[in-house]
């Protein structure tokens, strides 16, 4: 067969008729910020994840951003405070937890699904049980992660200590929220795609308005633009002038436009769909990949309510060429590839990390992942002549143990 075009980790977003009438909508009525299009697909957006509450913003990292610092508001958790993530994830996980001024505490993940292990938090890696300090830990903040769902042990565990859910569920979508706030990114990369952009979601009428607030520079909540009826002699309802520029915290600028919510809005009505396709390609790369004795593959058993936002694969420690070569061989196939969010070997948390090598706390998964994790694209823009393709690249660079037809 031909070599096909590149196969890359997105698809491109589909501009139909229906995203241009929504666009056009926005720039006929004048209103680009935040107004009836963001209010719509905010409701919206609640709806399809079984939550009361929904806050559209400029990023997924910003709806993290926020979401922690009213977490931290609300519960009066103090400086330094800690936060648990996973030993594997993408950087915004941790970044946010340090720019709050809380302390990131890294714990190993499953293996298979790869996403965080709280249990670890407590125990060595050979299941020793060890003094672990609940008392200082707030929340924890599961990731998502490639599209998995987390393990609801996992709440339980949150529980028993009292301890706060941040779900970070950047690279899913459509999974009911089961936290204290859950967040989503609709970046271009990810399953619902508006450009730039994210949301929050959340069950809890204080989280809510606290984050509208610290999305708004920290304004007052009787005057967040966008949500506030205007002030008139006839309709003097929304409290004194002052408020409608008092700024009650220090917040950000996280606002997205009536533009995103948009885009938004014009793919909702085929979102689950696309989902499904997505999961059918993961099967179908399964199918062809799973002859090679050298690569471990998601597990059947670890893909409920998976959305699959691109196929992870562990290289073993059987294979002769490296993680690093086996990758260079797919991209210059036309293959993009990535590591697999290693997060425990990254320069900039090195800080963190350096105190910690030689201490109780190990992350023996995460650290083989970094090791020999790396994924390869899956989403509903490919085709079966690229799932072939993505064989016979392997078949090229892996010790051939059934022939690849």
């Amino acid at each position: 067969m031909s070599r096909p075009k590149r196969i890359a980790l997105s698809t491109p977003l589909e501009v139909t008729k229906q995203t241009q009438k929504l666009i056009n909508e926005v720039l006929s009525s004048g209103q680009f910020s935040p107004g009836p299009k963001v209010r719509e697909f905010e409701e919206k957006l609640a709806d399809l994840h079984q939550a009361r509450h929904c806050i559209f913003v400029n990023s997924g990292t910003d709806a993290l951003r926020i979401a922690l610092l009213a977490l931290k508001e609300k519960y009066k958790w103090q400086d330094g405070d800690e936060v648990l993530v996973p030993a594997l994830t993408f950087v915004a996980t941790v970044n946010v937890v340090l720019q709050a001024g809380l302390t990131p505490v890294f714990v190993d993940v499953e293996m298979c699904s790869w996403t965080m292990n709280p249990w670890r938090y407590g125990h060595d890696s050979t299941g020793r049980e060890i003094e672990a300090d609940w008392k200082r830990v707030k929340a924890m903040m599961p990731v998502q992660l490639f599209g998995q769902d987390c393990d609801p042990k996992l709440y339980a565990l949150a529980g028993k200590y009292g301890v706060k859910v941040l779900e970070d569920s950047c690279e899913t979508i459509l999974n009911p929220l089961r936290g204290d706030v859950g967040c989503h990114s609709t970046y271009m990369a990810h399953h619902l795609a508006t450009g730039v952009g994210g949301f929050a979601l959340t069950n809890d009428m204080d989280l809510n308005w606290l984050m509208r607030s610290y999305a708004n520079h920290g304004r007052n909540t009787n005057y967040i633009p966008g949500y506030f009826v205007p002030f008139s002699p006839k309709n003097p309802t929304i409290g004194s002038i002052h408020q409608k520029f008092q700024f009650d915290r220090i917040g950000y600028s996280s606002r997205a436009t009536e533009f995103e919510a948009a885009l938004g809005l014009a793919q909702l009505d085929g979102l689950a769909e696309r989902v499904g396709q997505r999961r059918k390609v993961a099967e179908k790369l399964t199918e062809a990949l799973e002859s090679f004795l050298d690569l471990e593959l998601p597990r059947e058993d670890c893909r409920k309510n998976h959305t699959w936002m691109m196929y992870p694969i562990i290289l073993k420690e059987t294979a002769k060429p490296t993680k690093y070569e086996v990758c260079l061989a797919l991209e210059k196939a036309g293959i993009e590839t990535r590591d697999m969010m290693p997060i425990t070997s990254q320069p900039c948390y090195d800080f963190l990390i350096r105190p910690l090598r030689n201490n109780q706390f190990k992350w023996s998964v995460a650290e083989r992942v970094n090791e020999r994790g790396f994924y390869i694209p899956c989403h509903e823009g490919m085709t079966e002549d690229d799932i072939v393709w993505i064989a016979r690249s392997f078949d090229g660079v892996l010790d051939k143990n059934v022939m690849v037809v």
